[in-house]
């Protein structure tokens, strides 16, 4: 009588593997080995359930192309993350998520029915992830870099609203425009890729935008990605006039100092990354800013009238020690009563938020 192979199926792995790698980290952190927050233990390690979910995949003998190919991928960017390796530019990298439908009609063709099935199904997913560190070097080293200057005269607004919206990458923002400009920009993207701003006086308002939707597939950082001072989009914000800011980023990382500028209100979103605020002692202002994974920091001006309205969820928050929280709202010392207040709401979903004075 024939036999029907019937594929052993194995318990899973996670769990074990996963409190055991946690238990480790948060052991090294309470010994000093390894410093920081919970949070910053999240953000620094969270490939490591990537790891781990590839490992047991593999280990039951399920999905094993997605699995192989989930565990290389997760294991590069864990250790880019703690400085072990660099080179790897994300940005290009993540365009080659077709990839992973690749590998999940190869699970369903391979199979799991036999042992040497599985094997075949390991080699694959080992060639996938030499097709995907190949095309991603290739595409990193046959698309030069170029930098565009964009200036924009203020004209004859008085005043100016300002729209700054890249899907990916490094926003940084700062006072020190030259005098006759609403803001002075450079823009690093692949050659030949316009850059198109859009620019309009309506009774003495300016309407400023730069939308780069889309930029996944066309906005790049430098190639050494761990630099972080190679923005994707540098601006210098005027200091001659009020104006009202708007910035979008899907994913990257926003740093605005706008010390030594005068806004009206200010309006930031981060979906995934991080978010760096420094406030101005200017007259009165208000500032939404939220991001919804990752870190959220503001600075704010020693002896000038805040109150912050929080929104939050999983979220370490750190204050001053001297604001006084009243339910979901904080308040400086004297900003009752007070005048030329910044009026702040922060929404932080997952991650941490703190808000610190300027030294």
């Amino acid at each position: 009588m024939n036999k029907t192979y019937q594929p052993v199926r194995r318990w899973s792995l996670f769990w074990p593997l996963l409190l055991i790698v946690a238990g480790a980290i948060l052991f090294l952190n309470a010994t000093g080995t390894i410093k920081g927050t919970a949070w910053d233990m999240v953000y620094r390690f969270w490939p490591i359930l990537f790891i781990i979910g590839g490992l047991d995949g593999i280990f039951r003998r399920q999905a094993v192309v997605f699995s192989t190919f989930e565990l290389g991928v997760a294991l590069a960017y864990q250790l880019s993350l703690l400085g072990l390796i660099t080179g790897i530019d994300w940005y290009i990298a993540i365009r080659f998520w077709p990839l992973i439908l690749i590998a999940i009609a190869l699970d369903i063709l391979i199979g799991d029915r036999t042992l040497w099935a599985s094997l075949v199904a390991l080699v694959a997913g080992v060639v996938l992830l030499v097709v995907f560190g190949l095309a991603t070097n290739h595409l990193a080293n046959t698309r030069p870099l170029v930098y565009q200057n964009v200036n924009q005269p203020l004209e004859a607004a008085t005043s100016a609203d300002i729209s700054l919206s890249p899907a990916l990458g490094r926003l940084s923002i700062t006072g020190g425009a030259a005098k006759s400009d609403l803001i002075n920009a450079r823009v690093t993207t692949v050659k030949n890729f316009p850059v198109n701003p859009s620019y309009q006086v309506k009774d003495g308002k300016g309407t400023y935008t730069l939308d780069i939707q889309g930029a996944y597939s066309v906005i790049y950082p430098d190639r050494n990605f761990n630099d972080p001072s190679i923005p994707v989009l540098d601006c210098r914000l005027t200091s001659a006039i009020p104006y009202d800011l708007q910035v979008a980023v899907g994913v990257g990382d926003v740093t605005a100092n706008l010390t030594g500028t005068h806004p009206d209100n200010v309006k930031v979103n981060v979906d995934i990354g991080q978010e760096i605020l420094t406030l101005p002692a200017s007259e009165t202002y208000y500032v939404t800013a939220k991001n919804s994974i990752g870190a959220l920091v503001v600075y704010v001006p020693r002896g000038k009238p805040v109150s912050i309205q929080l929104k939050t969820g999983l979220t370490v928050t750190h204050l001053p020690d001297d604001f006084n929280r009243e339910g979901d709202t904080a308040y400086s010392p004297g900003y009752k009563g007070g005048t030329n207040v910044i009026d702040l709401t922060l929404e932080q979903d997952i991650g941490s938020l703190d808000v610190r004075y300027l030294q």
